[in-house]
């Protein structure tokens, strides 16, 4: 498995490094016999539900949960600052677990709540906010489960995780600068979402 995990890691990342992302895409394979997978995002709690956002390291995903506290104090939780449990659960729902797994800055702590929305986070030189459709989210959000199936009843349990992200959480790209009017940006579109579906 490390042959399969180096390409994916920067050329000096340590052996020990290799073998810690090796076990998070190990523990992900066996979650998903259980209509559970690892997630790469920082998963954060607002209004009884869970948003996730989801971006290359460095990006600013921990930027604006920062901020958002700064901004709004006590309105959000993190459940998880990198890789979220996320599971398929028999009434249709997809629900947001913590994990051990929860990045550098070990931001964790908040239960678990039904999925909500997701957000794909970009730089750029100025902040905007785009819905996207299913079709414009399907390759991106693929690329976010930290495991590499190996039987088609693994593929088969992606797939079907994945449809029900699409179809029933909205999603977003999100362009921003990281500053306070990106953070505001994006708490008055979830907010509006939210409206949008009561």
């Amino acid at each position: 498995m490390l042959e399969q995990v180096r390409p994916f890691l920067p050329e000096d990342a340590t052996d020990s490094f290799a073998e810690y992302r090796c076990l998070i895409l190990l523990s992900a394979r066996l979650l998903l016999r259980y209509r559970c997978c690892i997630f790469h995002a920082a998963a954060f709690r607002w209004r009884d539900r869970a948003w996730l956002l989801t971006a290359p390291p460095g990006t600013g995903k921990t930027t604006q949960y920062l901020n958002w506290q700064r901004l709004f104090p006590g309105e959000i939780q993190m459940i998880s600052g990198d890789m979220p449990i996320l599971e398929s659960r028999e009434d249709g729902s997809v629900w947001v677990h913590p994990s051990s797994w929860n990045g550098k800055e070990k931001l964790r702590g908040a239960e678990s709540a039904p999925l909500g929305g997701l957000v794909l986070l970009e730089q750029g030189k100025d902040d905007r906010i785009v819905s996207l459709s299913a079709q414009e989210g399907l390759v991106p959000l693929l690329q976010q489960f930290m495991v590499f199936p190996e039987t088609e009843e693994e593929i088969l349990r992606i797939a079907g995780l994945l449809e029900r992200m699409l179809l029933m959480a909205p999603h977003w790209k999100m362009v921003n600068r990281g500053g306070d009017a990106s953070t505001r940006l994006l708490r008055e579109t979830l907010e509006q979402s939210i409206q949008e579906a009561e």
